[in-house]
């Protein structure tokens, strides 16, 4: 009976550690990721861009969108990547 108890224990933490995990890459990943990107994009891709990029691979990995633009911006599914309308 202790066994199935702390089997389920175990099992119940488990599951609750991956749920609090981020689907986010780490700083390095998203570093090669954006470092990619901004040799595929070339003089379009600066500071302030690249940063964008790191934070959205950090946030969402491989969920983070691109938006054809000049320059670029990044995005996780559901959020914008618009300033909010003021009025």
């Amino acid at each position: 009976m202790f066994r199935t108890i702390g089997a389920a224990a175990v099992l119940m933490i488990t599951s609750m550690a991956a749920f609090g995990c981020s689907s986010g890459l780490s700083v390095e990943d998203a570093t090669v990721r954006c470092d990619q990107e901004k040799t595929a994009k070339g003089s379009l891709f600066g500071t302030e861009t690249y940063n964008e990029c790191l934070a959205c691979y950090e946030k969402c990995g491989d969920d983070c969108s691109s938006v054809a633009s000049s320059p670029p911006t990044y995005s996780c599914p559901g959020e914008s990547s618009d300033p909010p309308d003021p009025g």
